[in-house]
C-alpha cells in the first residue's frame, strides 16, 4: 500500500543563483570542451594568399623580383579546387596536416607562377627598314602603327622618306610605300609576334624622317612613350591617336602652317614650339593645362602674335584624363 505523503513533509527547494552556477567548478569528468575542433582551409588559404601577393608586390616595387601577372590565369583550376576545399571542414590532426600541405603547395604554385617567366630568355631582334623616295613624289605621308614601348622620332638630311629601326622581343617591323598622285604614302607597322602580356617587354622604335619633302605624320600607337624632335622637319601635320601616352614633342616652323591633332585617353603631353610662331590651342576633355604665354579667345587659347604671325601652329586635342603643357623656346 502506497505511503501517503503529507504536504508538510515536502522540503522547499533552495533557489540557485546564476552567479553561483558560473562560479561552481566543473567536474573534469563531465566538462565539455567547446573549442572549435575544425579548420576552414579556405579561410586560411585566401588570407595567406593576400598576404603573399602583398609581399610580392612590395618586393617587385623594390626591384627585387619581376612579377608576371599573365601566368596567373594558368592556375584557374587551382582556384576552383581551393573554392571547393573551402567548403569542407577539416578535423583531427591528420586533416590539419593535410590542410597545411595543400595550402603550402597552393601558395608555392602561385609564387612560382608570378616569379617564373620563360620569356626572360627571349632575344631582342633588330630590324631596319628604309623607304626610299619614289619618282614623282613631291610630298610625303608617313603612317606609323605600333604597340606599347618607346617611340623616338627625329629628322635628318636623307634621300629616304623615312628610315626605321626596331629593337624588340615581341614584334617585327614591316613597311610598304605607294604613290598617290604626287604624295608618297609610307606605312610603318610593328606586327606582334610574341605575347607582350607575359612581361619583360623590349619594344623600341626609332624613326628618322626626311627634311627634303613636306611631310604629314600620323601615329596610331598603344601605351607608349614618345620623344620627338621635329624642329627641322618640313612638318605640315602631326596626328597622334593613342590609348595612353607620355609624349614630349618639339616642333619647328619650317612650314607656314603646322596642324597638330591629339586624340588620346589618360595621357601626358609636353609640346614645345618656337616663340616666333603664332600658336593656337583648343582642348576638350578632363585636362590639366599649362599654356605658357597664351590668352583665351572664345574656346581657343592663342599667342599674342597669332594674328600677325607668318608661321603658325594650330593644336587641337580631344583628350581623356590628361595633362597638357605648352612651352615656348
Amino acid at each position: 500500500m502506497a505511503k501517503k505523503i503529507e504536504l508538510n513533509e515536502v522540503k522547499p527547494v533552495k533557489p540557485v543563483e546564476l552567479d553561483e552556477l558560473a562560479n561552481e567548478p566543473l567536474d573534469p569528468k563531465h566538462a565539455v570542451d567547446h573549442r572549435v575542433k575544425h579548420w576552414k582551409i579556405g579561410r586560411i588559404f585566401w588570407g595567406l594568399l593576400f598576404v603573399l601577393i602583398g609581399l610580392l608586390i612590395l618586393a617587385s616595387n623594390s626591384g627585387l623580383v619581376s612579377l608576371n601577372w599573365f601566368n596567373l590565369w594558368r592556375l584557374w583550376p587551382l582556384f576552383i579546387i581551393m573554392i571547393g576545399m573551402s567548403i569542407l571542414t577539416i578535423q583531427g590532426w591528420a586533416g590539419r596536416l593535410l590542410a597545411v600541405v595543400i595550402v603550402v603547395l597552393a601558395l608555392g604554385a602561385v609564387t612560382y607562377a608570378l616569379i617564373y617567366n620563360p620569356h626572360d630568355i627571349r632575344q631582342t631582334s633588330i630590324y631596319n627598314i628604309s623607304s626610299q623616295k619614289l619618282d614623282l613624289a613631291t610630298n610625303a605621308e608617313v603612317n606609323v602603327q605600333t604597340g606599347l614601348g618607346q617611340l623616338d622620332i627625329n629628322s635628318t638630311d636623307q634621300t629616304a622618306v623615312v628610315q626605321a629601326k626596331l629593337e624588340s622581343n615581341i614584334s617585327k617591323l614591316t613597311s610598304d610605300a605607294i604613290l598617290t598622285g604626287t604624295t608618297q604614302v609610307t606605312n610603318i607597322n610593328t606586327d606582334v609576334t610574341d605575347n607582350w602580356a607575359a612581361g619583360n617587354v623590349d619594344n623600341r622604335l626609332n624613326l628618322n624622317v626626311t627634311r627634303a619633302l613636306p611631310i604629314r605624320l600620323n601615329l596610331n600607337i598603344g601605351a607608349s612613350n614618345i620623344n620627338a624632335d621635329l624642329t627641322l622637319a618640313r612638318l605640315q601635320s602631326l596626328s597622334i591617336k593613342s590609348s595612353a601616352t607620355k609624349s614630349d614633342i618639339k616642333l619647328g616652323n619650317i612650314e607656314d602652317l603646322t596642324t597638330v591633332n591629339l586624340d588620346s585617353g589618360a595621357s601626358s603631353f609636353v609640346i614645345r614650339v618656337p616663340s616666333t610662331s603664332g600658336v593656337s590651342v583648343k582642348l576638350s576633355g578632363l585636362t590639366s593645362n599649362n599654356l605658357e604665354g597664351l590668352v583665351k579667345n572664345g574656346d581657343t587659347y592663342e599667342s599674342s602674335n597669332y594674328g600677325l604671325a607668318t608661321k603658325k601652329i594650330d593644336i587641337v586635342g580631344r583628350l581623356g584624363l590628361a595633362s597638357f603643357k605648352l612651352e615656348q623656346y
